[in-house]
C-alpha cells in the first residue's frame, strides 16, 4: 500500500529524473509508501500544526482523495524547507532514531529520512495544491 499524492495544478517546473531516465514535473506527483509516508506526514503535522487544520491533519493519514489548497502547499513548503535549512530536520531524524532504540522493529518498517522532506518540500511549493489518494 502507498501513498500517492497528486498535484492540482502543478507548475510547468521540468528536471530529468535520471532514475527514470525522463523529464518529470516536479509538483505532479509524489509517491511515498505507507512505511514512508507515516513519519513524513507526522513530521509535517508536527511542523505545520498552524497551517494544517484538524480534518487536513487526520484525512492525511488515509488515501481518501483529500485535498490540501495552493495556499497551505506553499506555506507547508516554505516552513519545510527553513526547517531543512536551519538543521532542524536533520536534528529530528538522529533524534527520531535516537529515540526509538528500543522500538526498532518499529522503527525498522518506518524510516524517516530528512531527504524525503526535502524532496515534499519542492513538490509541495511546485503542486498548485495536492490531493492526498
Amino acid at each position: 500500500m502507498g501513498f500517492d499524492i497528486h498535484g492540482v495544478k502543478p507548475t510547468e517546473v521540468e528536471h530529468y529524473d535520471n532514475f527514470k531516465k525522463e523529464e518529470v514535473v516536479t509538483g505532479e506527483y509524489f509517491r511515498a509508501n505507507v512505511w514512508y509516508w507515516r513519519p513524513l506526514w507526522t513530521y509535517i503535522c508536527r511542523t505545520c500544526d498552524d497551517i494544517l487544520t484538524e480534518d487536513d491533519m487526520e484525512a492525511g493519514e488515509y488515501n481518501d482523495a483529500h485535498i490540501i489548497s495552493k495556499s497551505k502547499a506553499k506555506r507547508i513548503a516554505t516552513r519545510l524547507r527553513k526547517l531543512d535549512k536551519n538543521g532542524y530536520t536533520m536534528n529530528y531524524e538522529k533524534s527520531y532514531y535516537e529515540g526509538a532504540r528500543e522500538a526498532q522493529e518499529k522503527v525498522g518498517h518506518y524510516p524517516f529520512e530528512s531527504q524525503v522532506v526535502f524532496e515534499f518540500a519542492e513538490f509541495c511549493k511546485e503542486s498548485g495544491g495536492f490531493e492526498i489518494c
